[in-house]
């Protein structure tokens, strides 16, 4: 990280703190390469509530999940991008499924021009 801006490498230590201290262990899939145990932030549910009739509400969860670039990568040290239909899942079970949010077309996104972290939207299945 010798070339990278000195704001740019203290926003990064400040994430890779959070990281530590927050993180969870969640294992990814793309359907060809597993990652397992990648240390995620998950972050607050938005929630999106329809009622479908008077008897039965359908309740939808959209997370973000904030990781290190660096932990997507495969044995050969190739970025393993997270594209529509990709797993996440928790050590507990619970599977969240890569997709867009809202009108974004893209599935992750970088967390700024220095690449820090990446964002990944997904739906608690």
């Amino acid at each position: 990280m010798s070339n990278v801006p000195p704001v740019s490498a203290t926003q990064r230590q400040g994430f890779l703190a959070a990281l530590r201290a927050a993180g969870q262990a969640f294992d990814f899939t793309d359907g060809t390469t597993t990652l397992e145990g990648i240390v995620l932030l998950r972050s607050k549910p938005e929630s999106n509530q329809v009622d479908a009739s008077d008897l039965i509400a359908i309740e939808s969860k959209e997370w973000d999940f904030l990781g290190d670039p660096e932990d997507f990568r495969d044995a050969d040290g190739n970025f393993v991008e997270p594209t529509s239909g990709c797993l996440i899942t928790s050590l507990d079970g619970i599977e969240y499924r890569v997709q867009p949010r809202g009108t974004f077309n893209n599935c992750w996104r970088w967390s700024d021009g220095q690449k820090t972290f990446i964002r990944i939207s997904a739906k608690e299945q």
